[in-house]
């Protein structure tokens, strides 16, 4: 008797091969436990559900219920009703569930998960650079975890060729929907720009949350000057008000930008990284700013994951402005 598995191949499958390896269709459930000689370019089940197991590298997978991630996976695009990753390491361009996604006890590295519910447990270890879901994220150990309004905005990148590169058709708009914060938002007029040149969008980073390190200096946007209210407390807080705008106007600047960020937030509810962020500017540590903004930045993300909290999208945009100016006063 042998021991060699049998292959049964059922009536209905297709198969096609192709110059980046064979595509797999069948219309019930698929279960893929190593990539097949020649490699495998595309899985797609029609009807039923997919499993990966094993070492498998593949392009795109397609399931019309469940997708399920149990292995060491590579991977461009994985798509399904649900998309449940238990175990193993998982690196993909896309992850995205039309009902939900869910990370387990897996090693992941992920450009961006997409679903109207995602759940990330407590034993998921790695890097999503972008998460667009409807519900409030547990706590969590992953780096990364923009929304993919902020992603764009602090690396410079066009939105929808992110998601087009990805195998994510449709606008950037659709992803999710605007809650009544962005809609609020979206309703207040643009700021008048200031006087100097639209920056290069920069390259794509490979690391999340080294982002603030790749952002261009000038690629801060404007749209993070105050209101003349918002002035007016920054300057009384400063203690030195119009006199310190125009003897040091960029520590002003500072000031007023930083003290925006704590206005985000409730008294008894302030970062530990926005309050060292404020005393060092505040001490003009411009230098170790410069050196520890990117900690900072990763240190308020961790705060956020741990609070189950949203970062405001003013935080976002206002930290970026002071690390615009403090890079400018080094080339200065």
């Amino acid at each position: 008797m042998s021991d060699h598995e049998k292959l049964v191949i059922p009536a209905g499958v297709r198969f096609e091969n192709q110059a980046d390896g064979l595509i797999i269709e069948h219309a019930g459930d698929i279960e893929i436990r190593g990539a097949p000689g020649g490699g495998l370019a595309g899985v797609t089940s029609t009807a039923g559900s997919v499993t990966l197991t094993g070492d498998v590298s593949v392009g795109t997978v397609n399931a019309a219920v469940h997708l399920n991630v149990n292995g060491d996976v590579n991977a461009g695009l994985l798509a399904a009703g649900a998309v449940n990753v238990t175990g193993g390491r998982l690196q993909a361009k896309a992850v995205k569930g039309a009902q939900s996604v869910n990370l387990g006890a897996a090693q992941v590295q992920l450009d961006i998960v997409m679903a109207p519910e995602v759940a990330i447990g407590p034993k998921a270890q790695g890097r999503v650079a972008v998460i667009e879901a409807q519900n409030d994220l547990a706590p969590n150990a992953l780096k990364g975890g923009f929304n993919l309004k902020d992603f764009a905005e602090f690396t410079g990148q066009d939105p929808d060729k992110f998601l087009a590169d990805r195998g994510l058709g449709g606008s950037a708009d659709a992803v999710s929907p605007a809650s009544e914060e962005d809609a609020e938002e979206d309703e207040e007029p643009e700021p008048a720009p200031e006087t100097e040149p639209a920056p290069e969008p920069e390259p794509e980073p490979e690391l999340a949350d080294e982002e603030l390190e790749s952002v261009d200096p000038d690629s801060a946007s404007s749209s993070s000057a105050s209101s003349a209210s918002s002035a007016s407390d920054a300057a009384d807080d400063a203690g030195d008000g119009a006199e310190d705008s125009e003897s040091d106007p960029l520590h002003y600047s500072l000031m007023e930008n930083v003290d925006r960020i704590v206005a985000c937030y409730e008294d008894d509810e302030q970062p530990p990284a926005v309050l060292e962020l404020r005393q060092l500017l505040e001490q003009h540590e411009y230098q170790q700013v410069r050196d520890e903004i990117t900690n900072l930045w990763n240190n308020l993300l961790k705060f956020h994951q741990k609070k189950g909290m949203r970062i405001q999208h003013q935080v976002t945009t206002t930290f970026n402005t002071i690390n615009s100016i403090v890079r400018k006063m080094e080339s200065a």
